[in-house]
């Protein structure tokens, strides 16, 4: 490869910065904040049907789980997964009695979902879930897949209170490409200035003093100029 293509590759331009994660592409390895508490992201549920999302979070040893739905607006409930059982999936009660809190379904939906990472079902599948919410607008939700039931507790989360991140080690990646690329500059800077200015010097010289002789060949080559009634200190200072 020629001076010049090497040249050429050091200064070309460097990769565009990839855009921030939308709410519906995080997944695992992702960081976002809920209501003030930072999360890494540790699972993924997808629902294509409902443009919809549950995310498993982890704070520690703390799991929590932050639904995510695209309609007009962008709705987010954070879950708590809670302790229950029910009997079958066609026996689901329209209101349910948990902690002296009447809940009240607001819906029920199923489709496929597909799972990445530490989800509640692990695998994809066909998933059906019922959605209650009581009067002190606490919410209730219930997911049934491949014979087993899950209950969460939880609430709405205003858009406001969560921050998306998206994924760090991305962001130490293209951190560090700006600095390769920052180093790159520095050196052809440092690499051609010595060129330069031995050019000019030598440009110099040639104006000043008559070429003697020349020694050599290719870059092993030398110039010989007569400096008349100077010395070398003189000749060098000037």
């Amino acid at each position: 490869m020629s001076l010049w293509k090497r040249v050429k590759n050091l200064v070309a331009k460097p990769e565009p910065v990839q855009q921030e994660k939308s709410p519906l592409t995080l997944g695992p390895g992702d960081i976002c904040e809920v209501s003030l508490v930072t999360y890494e992201v540790i699972g993924r549920v997808q629902n294509r049907q409902r443009n919809s999302v549950m995310l498993t979070l982890r704070d520690g040893a703390l799991i929590r789980y932050l639904s995510i739905e695209e309609r007009e607006n962008t709705v987010y409930a954070l879950y708590a997964p809670i302790d229950g059982r029910l009997d079958s999936m066609n026996e689901i009660p329209t209101i349910l009695e948990l902690d002296d809190c009447t809940y009240h379904m607001e819906e029920q939906y199923e489709g496929m979902t597909t799972a990445v990472g530490k989800t509640p079902f692990n695998q994809s599948g066909d998933q059906s879930v019922w959605q209650y919410q009581a009067d002190n607008f606490k919410l209730l939700r219930i997911e049934w897949q491949d014979g087993r039931f899950m209950l969460y507790e939880g609430e709405d989360v205003i858009t406001a209170t969560c921050a998306l991140y998206g994924d760090v080690k991305e962001k130490g990646a293209s951190e560090m490409k700006s600095l390769l690329h920052t180093i790159k500059y520095a050196l052809i800077i440092s690499f051609l200035f010595p060129l330069l200015a031995g050019c000019s010097i030598q440009d110099n010289i040639k104006e000043q003093y008559p070429l003697e002789s020349v020694n050599g060949s290719g870059s092993q080559t030398s110039y010989v100029y007569r400096a008349a009634n100077s010395t070398v200190p003189e000749t060098a200072a000037a």
